[in-house]
């Protein structure tokens, strides 16, 4: 089961209270907080933003901080204007505005050279009116209209900042609570209606309207299930990213166009969301994401998400880096802000991302994964680190505000870390036994352990990178090589050779295979050794017929829809035990295992793995024989699929070792009868290697050939009652579970019992 994240869940218990500020201590998001406090005072410096001093510069025309920091008419007319409308504000509050804001509101600016009351001592005489845009060589009374119609913008200024802090709440709490709701809706849908969806609108793969093929990464289809959940994060994110951008509020300090304001407030919303989805981009990458355990999705699923939110927020730090870069070309400040803190630490975090996204392209991370995963951890530290430093610097904040989405970020990615160390030390320091099966697959045995699922092995001792793991499904988690004898179960197999031909048997070969072409070529795929490949060219086929008695056919027997389970299914036409005397032209092989003998001295528990030795740590396996291993595991359980009446296993090549936990978890409520397997390998040496494993369950096992998933499909549920509830798992390459899926759909649209899909191809 999934480790839970309890500092997560400690910060969800209590995320409504802080949100909604029920104690002021705790108005972490500071909705509560107005930004530009006191607005009295904001306003009176917003009233004199367009005038010009004696020491404002004429090309380009501006007025630097430090002309306003010197100036005594502006500070002197400053200073009277708070007097006027800031009556009953403290000497204390005026004294904190005047220190931090009285220059302006630029990143990096000096201190005023004369305090608050010594600038009000020299303008109280004054009775002037200010000039809008004239030369203020004086002290000057600001207008009643003035100050009103700044105190309006500062108002409204205030208003958008919170709006943005709403929105992104928004985002965050969105994100992290869509995957409980659709789960909790799926509970509650009645079957005939959850049958319909299923076929129609989640299990179909995605396309175009056009009809051409949308591939998320790796040459992977998304569901209409997934693209809708990814097409809702991208549209719900353009549409907070415009609504309610307050743009008439930046007249005063932006430059005099529209353009401008809307560039400001579109910067400072962009900024908002991109913080708000950087916790949920870390959440949905982690291996111990409590959201794994609260909706049973796939692991696969939230890897998705994960680099479409991850997207979005980049992209959404891109162009808020951008546009305030726009704002300080066109308002001359660029030498003044780059040399800000806050300017700096924010674009570090910026270039990081932009570095980052061609290093995570499908292409580079499948064919570089073990460059890829140091260079996105490494960029992603910096970026955290920036990003949080940036807030700082920029807000003077250090628990409160923007920054708790830097510190949200830092406790998931801490958690997560723990959680896997927490795993690794329960498992603790394991010898590894390597076989060699042939030129493209070995077997690694651990014994003394046991696990459920996939695990993630570590072999420090391998190369340098001590830190480098990577997934494998557990192909057994009882069988010992050593042992194997004392468990009852026999080690032996019968190899019978028929040469004769026959019509029946062409017939199934053609309804169910199709010979591999010479076009076709194997693919690398990084870190799917715990799954399979496509199978190579110009191979001899040769197919194997895996039987749970050879001693006689069973027929099908009719069972109640109220039966849990279903008997055991007649032997093939083409079999040996079947009683049509007709011959198969290939060679089969039937395994007959053996009851367990009584009071037999059970074999020491022992981990399984069949991997596909590809160019990076699994082709340096191969050439160890025995070396130290760290577990860290168990994840992916698979699903509860025992209430189902009946379980169609498909598998391509080593992807066996996922769909291996299904067949016995389902064997154990419903009896062997109730599931079928249909195993295509490109290897001989795999399928013997697996034999006693499989022989547990019915099914084919073919070599040098391709399943015909559709035919299969098609004949396997036509032959369930109506009614029935049908699971199919695949597990292989990527097209075979693309064939899957489409055919899943179409017998799904023609049933009233519910069919479903658990696709256990594993995804980068």
């Amino acid at each position: 089961m999934y480790g839970p994240n309890l500092a997560s869940w400690a910060f969800l218990l209590q995320f409504p209270a802080y949100v909604l500020g029920a104690n002021n201590n705790h108005d972490v998001f500071q909705l509560k907080k107005v930004q530009f406090y006191p607005p009295c005072a904001h306003a009176c410096r917003a009233a004199l933003v367009d005038v010009r001093l004696s020491c404002s510069s004429t090309i380009p025309d501006r007025t630097t901080p430090t002309c306003y920091a010197s100036n005594v008419p502006f500070l002197s007319t400053l200073g009277l204007c708070i007097h006027q409308y800031c009556l009953d504000l403290p000497l204390e509050t005026i004294n904190v505005f005047w220190k931090n804001y009285a220059v302006g509101w630029e990143m990096k600016q000096p201190e005023p050279f004369y305090s608050f009351e010594m600038a009000l001592l020299n303008g109280t005489a004054a009775s002037n009116p200010l000039q809008a845009g004239g030369l203020l060589l004086s002290t000057s009374v600001v207008s009643s209209s003035s100050y009103q119609l700044a105190y309006g913008h500062i108002q409204r200024w205030n208003s958008a900042e919170k709006s943005h802090a709403i929105y992104a709440i928004v985002v965050f709490a969105v994100g992290l609570l869509l995957p409980i709701l659709l789960t909790l809706l799926k509970h509650i849908l009645p079957n005939s209606l959850k049958s319909f969806l299923y076929a129609r609108a989640i299990y179909p793969a995605w396309r175009y309207s056009w009809n051409v093929n949308f591939r998320e990464t790796g040459n992977v289809r998304p569901t209409m299930g997934q693209a809708f959940i990814i097409s809702f994060h991208v549209l719900f994110n353009i549409v907070l990213s415009i609504v309610d951008l307050h743009t008439d509020i930046h007249e005063t300090w932006s430059w005099d166009d529209r353009n401008g304001k809307f560039v400001t407030a579109l910067a400072n919303r962009l900024g908002a969301l991109a913080l708000a989805n950087f916790p949920l981009t870390i959440l949905y990458s982690g291996r111990n994401n409590f959201l794994l355990a609260l909706t049973n999705w796939s692991h696969s699923t939230y890897l998705m998400l994960h680099r479409w939110v991850g997207f979005i927020a980049a992209l959404q730090a891109i162009l808020h880096s951008l546009l305030f870069l726009i704002l300080a070309v066109q308002e001359h400040r660029f030498a003044l802000w780059s040399s800000a803190p806050a300017w700096m630490c924010g674009s570090v975090a910026t270039i990081c991302v932009v570095i980052m996204l061609p290093f995570a392209m499908s292409w580079f991370r499948q064919r570089r994964y073990e460059l890829f995963l140091v260079t996105h951890i490494v960029l992603s530290i910096i970026v955290i680190v920036g990003t949080i430093f940036h807030i700082y610097h920029l807000f003077d904040t250090k628990l409160a505000g923007y920054i708790l989405y830097g510190w949200i970020v830092v406790l998931l990615w801490v958690t997560e870390r723990l959680c896997r160390l927490i795993r690794l030390f329960t498992y603790g320091l394991h010898s590894a036994t390597i076989m060699p099966i042939d030129d493209d697959y070995i077997r690694v045995d651990i014994r003394g352990c046991a696990a459920r699922g996939h695990v993630y092995l570590y072999f420090p001792t391998l190369t340098w990178r001590f830190w480098e793991n990577h997934p494998f499904s557990v192909a057994s988690e009882h069988l010992s090589l050593a042992r194997t004898h004392k468990r009852g179960w026999s080690s032996t197999y019968s190899l019978r050779k028929h040469k004769h031909t026959s019509s029946l048997a062409s017939r199934l070969s053609a309804e169910s295979f199709v010979p591999i072409s010479p076009l076709d070529s194997p693919k690398t795929v990084i870190i799917s050794s715990a799954h399979a490949s496509p199978p190579p060219a110009t191979l001899t086929p040769m197919r194997i017929n895996m039987r749970t008695s050879i001693s006689q056919s069973v027929p099908m027997l009719p069972l109640s829809p109220t039966s849990p389970t279903f008997p055991s299914t007649p032997a093939w036409p083409n079999s040996p035990t079947s009683t049509t005397g007709l011959k198969s032209p290939y060679r089969t092989i039937s395994f007959a295992p053996h009851t367990p003998t009584p009071g037999a001295e059970p074999a020491s528990t022992t981990l399984s793995f069949f991997m596909r030795t590809h160019t990076g740590t699994t082709s340096l396996l191969r050439l160890r024989s025995r070396l130290p291993v760290l577990i860290e595991g168990s994840y992916g359980l698979p699903l509860d699929l025992s209430h189902y009446h009946r379980l169609i296993c498909i598998a391509g090549g080593v992807g066996i070792t996922a769909v291996i936990s299904y067949l016995r978890e389902h064997a154990r409520t419903n009896g062997p009868g109730a599931a079928k397997l249909y195993w295509g390998s490109r290897s001989d040496a795999l399928v013997d290697a697996l034999a006693e494993e499989v022989s547990r369950y019915d099914g084919i096992a073919v070599t040098k050939e391709r399943l015909d998933v559709k035919a299969i499909v098609r004949r396997e549920v036509s032959g369930v009652p109506e009614g029935w509830r049908v699971a199919v798992v695949v597990s292989g390459p990527k097209a075979m579970a693309d064939d899957v899926r489409e055919v899943v759909c179409e017998v799904g649209r023609g049933r009233k019992g519910v069919v479903r899909l658990v696709d256990e191809c594993f995804g980068w």
